[in-house]
C-alpha cells in the first residue's frame, strides 16, 4: 500500500519536470503538470499535499 509519507515521490518529481514554470509551486499556476495530474485522478490530492509539505520542510 502506498504510503502518503513516503520518502519517494520520483512520479511526481517527473511530472514537476514538465510544468511550464521551472519555479512551479503546483498549487495555482498555468501549465502546472502535478495539478493537472491531480486534475485527471493520476495523482490523489493527498499525495501531492505530501510532496509540497516535504519540499517545504526543506
Amino acid at each position: 500500500m502506498w504510503d502518503a509519507d513516503a520518502g519517494d515521490f520520483g512520479e511526481l518529481e517527473a511530472l514537476a519536470a514538465q510544468c511550464r514554470y521551472r519555479k512551479c509551486t503546483h498549487t495555482t499556476e498555468p501549465g502546472c503538470a502535478v495539478q493537472a495530474a491531480v486534475r485527471a485522478g493520476e495523482v490523489s490530492a493527498a499525495r501531492l499535499a505530501a510532496f509540497q509539505g516535504r519540499r517545504t520542510r526543506r
